[in-house]
């Protein structure tokens, strides 16, 4: 039909836009290159007066921002589209301790080069406008460094293998997929609302933990076999009460308190109904 785009599968590079069409017929075809979209830093902000340097435009200022090259390598060119910042080049680089703190005007952050693979304390935390965090190489992320973001509907942080204390204190995603997570420390899910904890390699889960994660539902950490500080460590879902929910859980956790069950998983079972699966 007249004014149909036709897009070509993944392997192919051209669009074709119908502009005039009869039946079984077309008058006029247009074949149109199809451009990715450009890879490199994206951030998003509330307009582009509010972005946190003097100007969006100068790379200069972007690369003084985030203390480049000290914390990585430099970014070598900037794109401003409306209120949307792209920087390219950079790379192995670590957000500073409390770089975006508490800044309402940044909206979503997607890092789609892959530059980004530390972050650091508070980086992120009190962002509570961020829809959108995207940092697939982000390695480690430091204490409180995604606290308290209450906006937050799309993240990948599919390679993080170290979440500090607090780090995800206050996340509301209904599903908190972490698959490369090893190590979480004490309190990183404190009073979070999520209904379900993926998190299928992580061996140490740090005191407190899950402390107040009352929407709590389906906790998954099969491989965990250090729980809180030790296996006496009653903490690790203080104040998870009168939930439903499962546990899926090192069958270490079964004997290691002398020889019965781990203090925090007495608890969890007190507390409520609860299912817990040895694996």
């Amino acid at each position: 039909p007249e004014g149909i785009l036709i897009v070509g599968n993944d392997e192919e590079d051209k669009a074709f836009y119908i502009t005039n069409a009869c039946e079984n017929c077309v008058n006029h075809l247009f074949v149109l290159d199809r451009a990715d979209p450009p890879i490199g830093l994206r951030m998003l902000f509330r307009g582009i007066g509010d972005t946190p340097v003097a100007d969006p435009t100068s790379v200069s200022d972007w690369n003084t921002f985030f203390d480049l090259p000290n914390n990585g390598l430099v970014f070598t060119s900037v794109l401003v589209t409306g209120s949307q910042v792209t920087l390219f080049g950079g790379g192995s680089m670590i957000i500073s301790n409390g770089l975006f703190a508490s800044n309402t005007n940044l909206i979503e952050i997607e890092d789609h080069a892959g530059v980004v693979i530390e972050g650091g304390t508070n980086s992120f935390t009190e962002c509570t406008n961020l829809t959108r965090l995207m940092f697939p190489e982000m390695l480690v992320a430091g204490e409180l460094c995604f606290g308290n973001l209450s906006s937050v509907s799309f993240y990948d942080l599919s390679k993080l293998t170290i979440a500090g204390g607090w780090c995800f204190e206050n996340w509301t995603t209904p599903i908190l997929q972490l698959y490369s997570l090893i190590t979480a420390g004490d309190r990183c899910f404190r009073t979070s609302t999520c209904i379900r904890y993926l998190m299928p390699v992580a061996t140490t889960i740090g005191e407190q933990a899950f402390n107040g994660c009352l929407s709590a539902a389906y906790i998954e950490i099969p491989l965990c076999v250090n729980l809180g500080t030790t296996p006496t460590d009653a903490t690790v879902f203080t104040a998870i009460v009168g939930q439903t929910i499962s546990l899926y859980i090192a069958a270490v956790n079964a004997t290691n308190n002398a020889g019965a069950e781990h203090a925090s998983i007495v608890d969890l079972i007190a507390m409520n109904s609860a299912t817990i699966n040895y694996i």
